[in-house]
Parts: C-alpha cells; sequence; structure tokens
C-alpha cells in the first residue's frame, strides 16, 4: 500500500496537539518525514510522489536506537533547543531553559529520545496504515 508524501504529511501537521510536548513530538515527526525523504532523494520537488512502507530502522539511519540516535548529534544538539522545542513557558521557566535536568530520571538527550520514539510512532503509523 502507497500513499502520497503530500497526504502523509498532511495528516501529521494537522494532528491533535493539546500540550507543548505533544506539539514538538508533531513537529519532529514532520521533520523526521522530511529527513527521511530527503535521504532517499523522493518528494523533495514533487509531493505527488507514493511512497511505501517505514520501519524504525529507516528512521533511525544507523543508530542502533533513539537514544543514540539523539546523542550521536542527528537531532537538536543543545538543551536550551530540546527545551524550547518540549516544554511550555512554565517549564522552560523552570528549567531555566533547559540549564536544569528536566526532571530526575532523565536528561534532555533522554526527553529527545522519547519524544523522537513518539515521533516515530507517528510516523511510522500514518505511512503504513491501510487507508479504508
Amino acid at each position: 500500500m502507497q500513499k502520497l508524501i503530500i497526504d502523509i504529511r498532511r495528516k501529521i501537521e494537522n494532528r491533535s496537539a493539546r500540550t507543548y510536548w505533544d506539539r514538538g513530538v508533531r513537529d519532529f515527526a514532520v521533520d523526521m518525514f522530511n529527513e527521511y525523504l530527503e535521504r532517499k532523494s523522493l518528494g523533495l520537488w514533487d509531493p505527488r510522489i507514493r511512497i511505501g512502507k517505514i520501519t524504525e530502522e529507516d528512521l533511525l539511519n544507523g543508530a542502533k536506537n533513539w537514544s543514540q540516535y539523539s546523542r550521536d548529534g542527528n537531532y537538536l544538539i543543545y538543551d536550551s533547543d530540546i527545551c524550547k522545542a518540549l516544554c511550555g513557558p512554565r517549564e522552560q521557566k523552570r528549567t531555566k531553559t533547559g540549564t536544569l535536568p528536566p526532571n530526575d530520571r532523565e536528561d534532555w538527550m533522554d526527553m529527545q529520545a522519547r519524544a523522537l520514539q513518539q515521533a516515530a510512532a507517528i510516523l511510522m503509523d500514518e505511512v503504513n496504515r491501510r487507508t479504508k
């Protein structure tokens, strides 16, 4: 089952996002899709191209997991950028825009890896879901 690139992108961009986290994950999914298309030289000039199934391995681009992907500099590399992408004003203030860790269980790279994993799941679901 193949889908049009433009339809996939539109579905992801229009996905409901009530929280800053959800918006950040959605934006990560859009960026991830664009990066995948760029690596495969697909849909850069014609979004009416159709693509088939995407796997997590395709999205990881050689990394063994999302933590490695995040820590190897494949996405945002500065704590402050990660904080701004995934947190609202209150959390940004509490963490001094990434100067302090996001919580007591993870650092900013771990948090980004978690968001990237969720973004990948959204992307794969949208691309790989059968149309009715």
